[in-house]
């Protein structure tokens, strides 16, 4: 049987309090809050309600600083709640390695250690094999897993890349181009005559390769007086911007002189990619230069791929 009295008092003394909720005759369950609500009226709430009405001034805060700036009456919450967070960061980070994680201190250790359980550089591996054809440039001797140090002093390699065309190559070139006639030539202007078509030796050419370039050139000069002049005499590549390998060089103090046969040396990098050069001269003072190489056997080429 239920009742419902109202009393109206100024002071009302209580021992004990019993609450139920007047929808449902069933008791206000454990840790609920009164509040006052609207006209007086007191209702109860989970303590958890009352975070709905924490208020934030500015995003610009650091989470910790947020859960700080929660009104009294919560500072037990806050102060658990920064507990708890700290207690789990901690915990997060020290676990990291239960995880799969490695720290930088341990990958350091680890990296360092890989030449003592067998494993090689990218960069030693490539020295390595970059360098077989002369393994003494390596080291003297080495020690293997069996502790034995052998030496490499005397050892040779010869590589599988291009099987067949360790050898020398010889030919004879025609004359391509054209030679130069008594030609008009100003101060330090390029002045090109032979034209030498390298192209049949491309797919022979190895990293090692060598070619020498022997020319018959029969090169004449005249200048109208007599004193100190350089000749320089040069590959360029078929675009006649870029020379090819070293100048070949004469300085003479006389009006006029002459250079029979000239030779050029290049590697590998000066004719891999150039399928054509072109023969150039070029002195320091005004004169007239002709050229005479013969219009076979003139050009004679040799390609070594033994070194």
């Amino acid at each position: 049987m239920s009742s419902k009295i109202t009393l109206d008092t100024t002071t009302l003394l209580i021992r004990d309090l019993i609450v139920k909720n007047p929808d449902t005759e069933q008791a206000i369950p454990d840790n609920y809050i009164p509040v006052i609500g609207g006209q007086g009226v007191v209702k109860w709430k989970e303590p958890y309600e009352f975070l709905s009405t924490v208020s934030i001034p500015t995003l610009s805060n650091s989470f910790v600083g947020m859960l700080g700036m929660i009104r009294p009456g919560l500072s037990s919450l806050s102060t658990a709640f920064y507990s708890s967070l700290t207690s789990t960061m901690t915990s997060t980070v020290a676990g990291l390695g239960s995880m799969g994680y490695v720290s930088s201190s341990r990958l350091y250790t680890e990296i360092q250690g890989l030449g003592d359980r067998g494993y090689i550089s990218s960069t030693t591996l490539f020295n390595c094999i970059n360098n077989l054809g002369n393994l003494s440039n390596l080291a003297a001797s080495m020690k293997f897993t069996d502790g034995v140090a052998r030496n490499f002093g005397n050892v040779g390699y010869v590589s599988t890349l291009h099987p067949g065309e360790y050898k020398i190559y010889q030919s004879s070139l025609g004359l391509q181009g054209s030679n130069l006639n008594a030609v008009n030539v100003t101060a330090e202007q390029i002045k090109e005559s032979a034209v030498i078509d390298i192209g049949g030796f491309s797919r022979h050419i190895v990293g090692s390769s060598k070619m020498k370039i022997d020319i018959n050139t029969n090169l004449g000069i005249t200048h109208s007086g007599a004193a100190l002049t350089t000749l320089s005499t040069f590959l360029m590549t078929n675009t006649l911007t870029t020379p090819v390998g070293l100048p070949v060089v004469m300085s003479y103090t006389t009006n006029t002189t002459s250079m029979g046969n000239v030779s050029f040396l290049l590697n590998s990098n000066d004719i891999r990619n150039n399928t054509t050069l072109k023969l150039c001269h070029s002195s320091g003072r005004s004169g007239t230069i002709t050229t005479s190489i013969p219009l076979s056997g003139g050009i004679h080429i040799t390609l070594d791929n033994t070194d």
